[in-house]
């Protein structure tokens, strides 16, 4: 039995485990709209572009949640020939 220590611990080591991810994942996008051609990062058709909506949904969402997003977005909204919007 873990008991109140045990469950406060493990929330807070689960909130730390988030947060840490979230703020790397956000790097790393970063590091790709830095170093990534100018030809691949201009293929989106979407406002605001897939790496800063991937951004906007780290920093707004938990991560399985901002995860999910961020795929149907790459996968899902982002194709065709048609500009869209689209805000997380």
């Amino acid at each position: 039995e873990l008991g109140f220590f045990g469950v406060i611990c493990v929330i807070a080591l689960f909130a730390v485990f988030e947060f840490y991810l979230r703020f790397l994942g956000i790097k790393i996008v970063e590091c790709y709209q830095h170093y990534a051609r100018e030809e691949t990062r201009r293929r989106c058709l979407c406002v605001p572009s897939c790496s800063e909506y991937a951004i906007l949904c780290l920093k707004k969402f938990m991560l399985i949640r901002a995860l999910i997003r961020i795929r149907r977005r790459l996968f899902v909204t982002c194709t065709g020939a048609d500009y869209r919007w689209d805000f997380p």
